[in-house]
């Protein structure tokens, strides 16, 4: 199956089961595979289809991207929960740059900072003039305390 104008400008379905997006280059790759040619973008969307969410795509040297075009408001003092399993998260706000933690969600969970350039990031509930990422129960948390509104991108790697 082939839909696209010209080869390698749509979709291709193999017979050996690859799938390539704008590409017919199926070197390396084995069933199941799905082939995007360079400077192409893969995105996911969010359940209800409004078009917000992740985009994953690689350029002509083979760098892969992650992009988030889902941006979550947060007012001061407000909260989001981020996860319940371990692994890593990434935050990043349009004021106060970004920062990157590591945290455990076992009987005592733990989140490590891992790197804040701007030091505008805590790892403690309630910390002023910050946004603070830490566990509410179960929860890994984002709060907003910086004394104004934030707009955050959340790029999480978690455990199942």
């Amino acid at each position: 199956m082939h839909a696209g104008t010209a080869p390698g400008s749509g979709l291709i379905v193999h017979a050996s089961g690859i799938v390539g997006i704008g590409t017919t280059v199926t070197s390396g790759a084995v069933a199941g595979d799905l082939v995007i040619a360079n400077a192409k973008s893969l995105k996911f969307v969010n359940p209800a289809g409004t078009g917000a969410g992740y985009g994953y795509s690689a350029d002509a040297n083979g760098i892969l991207r992650l992009r988030n075009s889902r941006e979550i408001t947060l007012a001061n003092t407000a909260t989001i929960a981020i996860d319940t399993q371990g692994g890593m998260v990434f935050i990043g706000n349009t004021v106060d740059h970004s920062a990157l933690f590591v945290y455990s969600a076992d009987a005592s969970p733990v989140v490590v900072e891992v790197a804040d350039p701007e030091g505008t990031y805590s790892i403690t509930q309630g910390t002023a003039s910050s946004s603070n990422v830490y566990f509410s129960g179960t929860y890994l948390t984002l709060e907003n305390n910086t004394g104004a509104s934030r707009i955050y991108s959340i790029f999480n790697l978690a455990g199942s």
